[in-house]
C-alpha cells in the first residue's frame, strides 16, 4: 500500500527498470494527447471569468474586437499559460494537484454550491409570494449550515494538504 503513486497509471508500471509495456505507454500518451488538448478549452473559459470578475467595467465597454481589446485578451491569456506553466514546473506530482483541486473546488461543488443555490431559489421564490413561510427560514438555516460546513472543510482539507506536502504530517 505504501507503493501507491498518486498517477494512477504509474502503478500499472510494475518493473521500473524497464520501459513501460506497450499498454501503459499508450495510455501515458492518451493521458498526454487529452491533456493538450483541453488546456485550451480550460484556458478560454479560464480567461473569461477574469476578464468578468477583474476587468467587467473595462471590457464592457470595449467589445467592438478593437487593439485595446485584443491587447488585453492576450495579456491575460499569457497570464494564465505562464501561471500554469510556472505551477506545472515548481509541483513534481499531479496528486498535489488533485488533492488540493478536491479540497477547493471538489468541496465548492458538494457542499457550498448548491446550499448557494438552494438559498437563491429560496430568496427568488420569497419575492413572488407575500407569505412569510416558517419552512422557508428553516430550509435556508440548514442551508446556510451547509455553506459554513463546506467552508469549514474546505479550510480543514486545504490546511491538511498543505501539511501534507510541506512533510509536516
Amino acid at each position: 500500500m505504501d507503493d501507491t503513486q498518486p498517477n494512477i497509471l504509474v502503478n500499472f508500471w510494475v518493473d521500473r527498470s524497464q520501459p513501460p509495456n506497450m499498454f501503459v505507454a499508450t495510455a501515458f500518451a492518451a493521458i498526454s494527447l487529452a491533456v493538450s488538448f483541453s488546456f485550451p478549452l480550460v484556458c478560454h473559459g479560464a480567461r473569461n471569468s477574469v476578464k468578468k470578475l477583474f476587468f467587467a467595467s473595462r471590457f464592457q465597454k470595449i467589445e467592438d474586437g478593437g487593439v485595446a481589446e485584443n491587447i488585453g485578451h492576450i495579456a491575460i491569456t499569457v497570464a494564465i499559460v505562464l501561471l500554469s506553466l510556472f505551477v506545472g514546473l515548481c509541483v513534481p506530482d499531479i496528486g498535489v494537484v488533485f488533492a488540493f483541486m478536491g479540497s477547493t473546488v471538489g468541496v465548492c461543488f458538494v457542499y457550498i454550491l448548491p446550499a448557494l443555490f438552494f438559498i437563491k431559489v429560496v430568496e427568488i421564490s420569497r419575492a413572488h409570494t407575500l407569505e412569510v413561510d416558517l419552512k422557508q427560514h428553516v430550509s435556508t438555516a440548514g442551508a446556510t449550515a451547509l455553506v459554513c460546513f463546506g467552508v469549514f472543510i474546505g479550510l480543514v482539507g486545504t490546511l491538511a494538504t498543505s501539511l501534507h506536502v510541506a512533510r509536516v504530517i
